[in-house]
């Protein structure tokens, strides 16, 4: 890991970054990313009413089409449901004609895409990976970090 990067981290994570630093050293592998399944459910959700208002299609012409009940698209727009099969994914993406990719939130190049973020993703692609393990320990901090107030 660049020493640059590394003080910069350290400074911001403060000893956080010890300890990726330790994991590293020691070959250990690095902490898995944990998700919020509420905040991924909420996404999607919100995703699939957005599209479907766009499209100006009811619920029950989207369940209609993937081969779902009005009630459970219901459910997976409201966040009620969450943790769809892949199959459902995929009919839902092609009834609303955007990727999988674009449906559950994970395209940087979506048209609704923060061009800044764009860029950052890019550029992460250029890193190597302790420097990218890097990155992630500082997103976690900040993240998890309390508002001060």
């Amino acid at each position: 890991m660049s020493t640059i990067l590394y003080k910069y981290i350290y400074t911001v994570c403060g000893s956080s970054m010890a300890v990726v630093q330790n994991r590293q050293m020691s070959g250990a592998a690095p902490k898995p990313r944990r998700y919020d399944s509420r905040e991924v459910s909420m996404a999607l959700a919100s995703k699939i009413k957005e599209l479907r208002l766009k499209k100006k299609k009811s619920l029950q012409d989207v369940a209609d089409e993937v081969g779902a009940s009005k009630a459970h698209i219901w459910d997976l727009e409201t966040g009620k449901s969450s943790n769809p099969s892949i199959e459902l994914l995929t009919k839902l993406a092609k009834c609303f004609g955007v990727s999988v990719a674009e449906l559950i939130g994970e395209n940087p190049a979506g048209e609704d895409a923060d061009p800044q973020v764009v860029a950052m993703y890019r550029e992460l692609n250029e890193l190597s990976s302790a420097d990218r393990q890097a990155i992630q320990a500082m997103m976690d901090h900040l993240k998890n970090r309390k508002p001060k107030g």
